[in-house]
């Protein structure tokens, strides 16, 4: 029972805690990367995540480069080893950016997507349906 004092309880979880988020954040990609892959499309792939892929890759890189120049600089290379999460997060943002990336510029550059309408044939289909105010409607303040 001497693993379970407090003190020595504590690192076991805060690793329990990185873990989690370490999957929590891993699985939370997988989906869009499966989703694009069976469209052949990289369309509806949120504008901000595409917008910051170059700063998660950045941060990714960054936080590698300090894990390993910690580890440099105090000679002692078992810190790299020593943080699973923060290096597994690093290289898997650097993973998921790279993946992205790829199919965005080169695989899926061309292809639509059969199911996506645009944005003004989504409209005219809701407001047949009744679903969506049209704009004169607006400027009246009469809705359907």
């Amino acid at each position: 029972m001497d693993h379970l004092q407090p003190n020595k309880l504590w690192p076991y979880v805060s690793s329990l805690i990185g873990w989690c988020y370490f999957l929590a954040w891993s699985f939370s990609f997988y989906p869009q990367v499966i989703l694009n892959w069976k469209r052949k499309s990289y369309l509806k792939l949120t504008v901000s995540l595409i917008k910051y892929i170059p700063q998660d890759c950045t941060g990714g890189i960054l936080s590698n480069a300090q894990l390993l120049l910690d580890a440099y600089l105090s000679g002692d290379w078992s810190g790299v080893a020593g943080n699973p999460v923060k290096l597994g997060l690093g290289l898997q943002s650097i993973a998921f950016d790279l993946v992205f990336i790829i199919q965005h510029y080169i695989l899926y550059r061309d292809r639509t997507d059969k199911y996506l309408h645009t944005v003004e044939e989504e409209r005219r289909r809701l407001i047949a349906e009744g679903r969506v105010p049209r704009a004169e409607d607006e400027e009246n303040h009469t809705y359907l």
